[in-house]
Formats: structure tokens, C-alpha cells, sequence
């Protein structure tokens, strides 16, 4: 089972026999409409949050974020060099 904390349908991934059994059973329990419903829910979740798209949009943000607060690796803000002393 996949966890999601966004997603009702997608069960905890931390979960006992009995829970995961239970779940199962639910699924099961469920009717051929419902249960592709569940399927183009799920994967609408998963291009929607996990696309190479969402997933390169937040590397830019990330590397935006680091120069806008830290600098380029010319204009480093708050840097401190260290010097390695060997201990003998």
C-alpha cells in the first residue's frame, strides 16, 4: 500500500495485518466502476505530483531559492572557508 496524507483512498504505508487486510478486503468489496475510478483517481495523483515536469519546476525552485538566499558560488553570502589542520 502507498501512503499519502493528500489522498483518503491511498492508505498509510505504516500500517498492522489487521489494517492492511481490512483494506484489501475494501477494495475488494468494491464494484468494477468503483474500483477504475479508484485506478484514474490514483494515477491522475501521480502525473498530477510526480511528473518529470513537477519534478524539474522543483529543482529550479530549490537552486532559485539557494542563490536568492545564499549567493552564487562567486557571491556566497555567510560563507566561511575551512582550513583542515592535520592532528598528529
Amino acid at each position: 500500500m502507498i501512503g499519502s496524507q493528500e489522498i483518503p483512498y491511498i492508505y498509510e504505508d505504516r500500517i498492522n495485518e489487521d489494517e492492511f487486510v481490512e483494506a484489501v478486503e475494501k477494495i475488494y468489496n468494491m464494484s468494477k466502476e468503483e474500483r477504475s475510478k479508484l485506478g484514474k483517481e490514483g494515477r491522475q495523483h501521480v502525473l498530477k505530483n510526480y511528473s518529470f515536469e513537477v519534478y524539474a519546476k522543483k529543482w529550479e525552485e530549490l537552486f532559485d531559492h539557494v542563490k536568492e538566499n545564499y549567493g552564487s558560488w562567486d557571491t556566497r553570502k555567510n560563507y566561511k572557508s575551512w582550513l583542515l589542520n592535520e592532528v598528529k
